[in-house]
């Protein structure tokens, strides 16, 4: 569980866009009506996320591919990173903040 943790720290960083995709999963969660778009952004996340932290999950995965256990987080849509641009939970407050994009959004 330590090696684990050990690489969700490296890979969060300081854990501020941990922490704000957490609070979006659970607003959304909360408010989003529509069952397709709660399965994509919700439900999805949250079991890569559980078998992320899961310790058979991580032994099993080591057996297949050893040394890529952190791309498994890269399925979660949290956060774009590139030299100091760390756009999409910035973009998804926004959003809860300010409503849809466009009419597209809800059917």
């Amino acid at each position: 569980m330590q090696t684990i943790m050990t690489i969700f720290k490296d890979y969060g960083g300081s854990g501020y866009f941990s922490i704000l995709f957490l609070l979006a999963l659970i607003y959304l969660g909360f408010t989003e009506e529509d069952r397709r778009i709660k399965t994509l952004f919700v439900y999805i996340p949250a079991v890569i996320l559980i078998l992320f932290f899961l310790p058979p999950f991580y032994m099993l995965y080591n057996r297949l591919d050893e040394g890529t256990y952190y791309r498994i987080l890269w399925l979660l849509p949290m956060t774009v990173k590139g030299e100091k641009l760390q756009l999409l939970p910035i973009t998804a407050v926004g959003l809860t903040i300010t409503g849809p994009p466009c009419p597209m959004y809800r059917p």
